[in-house]
């Protein structure tokens, strides 16, 4: 058994169209590799479970070693605490609520429907593509599909379900890897690209029996509760019932197999990073790793999952290492605040490449030239379990939330029928001193002056992202929204790209 300590291993342009039926050419050796981009996005990873963000585990001496030749952004946040509005954020550069469809209220359908990259949103693929990159994803999901337009851009879309389900042993890192470097290997050697690589192997975890003898870490003593086991999906202050293995484990065995799970997809990370050296890809290969959203072990009432808008949820890694191209510094850390809307706005600044207009995120690649300035004032999430938002600054938090779901959930949160009123949670906190906020709303603490301007804040912003919702989604049904005015300040503003 290896131990931490050890190495381990539609809608595109005509110039698009002329792109993507280029004639393949030979693979001669000599020719120098095509300039490479690979944006690797981890499901339920966790900023505070890498070593490389201080943890006290040695769970990621690959990604420890990719920080440093490149940055760190320690302070990245995601735009949803969900699978799919996640990676709606990557895949746009947007708030992932212009991806939300328009539906008639208290019409059910399942996740996948409820999300569509609408006409007239930017897209990263169609960027590279356009720019003249062969593009690929290999997505570890079937809720991602050309139904909900997420393939637009990629020459190839690969997703579970594709083709028919894949088999256990098709899906994972390790496979996808393969499958990239498979689509890598058929390029003409001197051609530039763009690949998606998507890993969800952090939440398959659950349901399979912890059977090793001998585990990489020890469950921390402290940790000694047995949640209790819920019988809905979202349910709290209990494991929902499909992440529960069928026995008994503590909160610190939940935890310890959680980051061996991590150091194991390290490990596939960095058997990918080694294999794309020793086919000569890179030194000419631009990777962003970066994790679309966290994962709870009870610090906001979730366990082995997450939905709401807290720390635990919402801070997640990136990780940027610039090709030898780029004329970077190497091992820097950022401590300003990033968003996973500014991780395609930063692709394609590095890839020299027009930036598409409407495209809400903003480029850091400035910090790869050693210039590390804060380029945004505040990140936002919304799309959790509940109903409600989180505008996130510097220092100070504001989470406007309400609890409207099913009444077993409500039920798992009270123990009882609440009031109205009682439904609703504001709460402004500083998140050095209090990163997991009580459940119940604690004392404000923060200056007047502060809350008053993270409301104006918040307001603004939800304000900007429904009406340009209005215009992208309801459109195509209804027109939601139709104020030439009110249209005219959101192209101005940069939320939206054109009059539709």
């Amino acid at each position: 058994m290896l131990s931490p300590s050890m190495t381990s291993p539609s809608g595109l342009s005509s110039l698009a169209v002329s792109l993507a039926l280029l004639a393949p050419a030979c693979h001669d050796a000599s020719t120098p590799p095509g300039r490479g981009f690979l944006l690797i996005a981890v499901d339920a990873l966790r900023a505070d479970h890498l070593s490389c963000m201080g943890y006290d585990r040695a769970t990621t001496p690959n990604l420890d070693a990719l920080a440093d030749e490149g940055i760190l952004f320690a302070e990245t946040w995601s735009t949803a605490p969900r699978v799919i509005p996640a990676h709606a954020s990557l895949f746009t550069g947007c708030d992932p609520n212009l991806s939300r469809r328009f539906l008639p209220d208290g019409l059910e359908v399942n996740e996948s429907t409820r999300w569509a990259l609408p006409e007239g949103i930017p897209r990263l693929a169609v960027a590279f593509l356009a720019g003249g990159f062969a593009t690929a994803a290999f997505l570890d999901t079937s809720e991602m599909t050309p139904r909900g337009r997420f393939d637009d851009g990629f020459q190839v879309f690969e997703y579970d379900g594709g083709r028919g389900p894949r088999k256990p042993e098709q899906r994972g890192c390790e496979a996808l890897s393969a499958r990239l470097r498979s689509w890598l290997s058929s390029l003409p050697r001197g051609r530039s690209w763009f690949a998606y690589l998507h890993v969800r192997d952090l939440e398959r975890i659950w349901r399979q029996p912890n059977v090793d003898p001998d585990p990489l870490f020890e469950p921390r003593p402290e940790l000694e509760m047995v949640p209790p086991v819920g019988g809905d999906e979202d349910v709290f202050f209990a494991i929902p019932r499909s992440r529960w293995g069928g026995f008994s484990e503590t909160l610190g065995q939940y935890e310890a197999r959680y980051d061996a799970a991590v150091w194991y997809l390290d490990a596939a990370l960095g058997k990918l990073f080694r294999n794309l050296r020793l086919e000569g890809r890179y030194d000419e290969t631009t990777i962003a790793m970066v994790g679309t959203h966290g994962v709870q072990f009870g610090e906001a009432g979730l366990y082995l999952t997450g939905g709401m808008l807290t720390p635990a949820d919402l801070h997640v890694p990136w990780i940027l290492r610039p090709d030898r191209i780029a004329d970077a510094d190497r091992g820097l850390q950022v401590n300003h605040l990033a968003s996973l809307t500014d991780v395609s706005a930063t692709l394609i600044d590095l890839a020299g490449l027009e930036q598409p207009p409407g495209m809400h995120g903003y480029s850091h690649a400035s910090a790869v030239r050693g210039s590390v300035e804060r380029v945004r004032e505040h990140a936002f999430a919304s799309c959790g379990l509940i109903l409600g938002s989180v505008t996130i600054g510097e220092r100070w938090t504001l989470e406007q939330l309400e609890l409207r779901n099913d009444e077993e959930s409500v039920l798992s949160w009270f123990g009882r029928m609440p009031e109205r009123e009682e439904l609703a949670r504001e709460v402004v906190y500083d998140r050095a001193l209090n990163p997991y906020p009580s459940l119940v709303a604690p004392p404000t603490d923060a200056p007047a002056d502060v809350v008053e301007e993270l409301h104006t804040i918040s307001r603004q912003w939800r304000g900007n992202v429904y009406s340009t919702w209005a215009v992208l989604q309801g459109s195509k049904f209804q027109r939601v929204l139709d104020n030439d005015a009110v249209i005219q300040h959101l192209i101005d503003i940069g939320y939206l790209g054109e009059s539709p």
